[in-house]
């Protein structure tokens, strides 16, 4: 009896520590993608300092704009929904504001980009367009199967 509540034990310790490492490389890997693709906007959009500074203070404020929202357990999700839509509106005009003409199209295509990108199913990579469904197979020839 006692070796079986000491395996059962090992066995949750075990699953535990799996899971919580597993979420921890998940979170690495999303403020990895993040700080690149700042990184990248920063110099591809040829910010200014000033303006580096400005996005960034329009980031840290409708971050915690939605955290609060988040938050805030007395709204329906509709509401929610409503509200998270005006924090978006707000940080892409405020964030336009800021840029120059040049770099407003930019800015434009990257966002028709990430739309097409969505289009999709998920799981098409970002910067190849190509994918795999569960079977590991290539969609591009599952496509053509059909």
């Amino acid at each position: 009896m006692k070796r079986l509540l000491v395996l059962a034990l090992a066995v949750t310790g075990i699953q535990f520590a799996a899971s919580a490492q597993a979420q921890e490389k998940r979170d690495t890997i999303r403020s990895h993608y993040k700080g690149d693709a700042r990184a990248k906007m920063k110099d591809e959009l040829n910010l200014s300092k000033e303006q580096s500074e400005k996005m960034k203070a329009i980031h840290a404020d409708s971050k915690a704009r939605m955290q609060a929202l988040r938050d805030d357990k007395t709204l329906t999700e509709a509401d929610r929904k409503v509200k998270a839509a005006e924090i978006m509106k707000d940080r892409k005009a405020k964030t336009e504001a800021i840029l120059n003409p040049e770099q407003k199209e930019k800015m434009k295509q990257w966002g028709e980009k990430r739309k097409e990108h969505r289009k999709g199913d998920g799981r098409k990579h970002w910067k190849d367009g190509k994918g795999k469904n569960k079977d590991g197979k290539e969609k591009e020839a599952e496509k053509t199967e059909q």
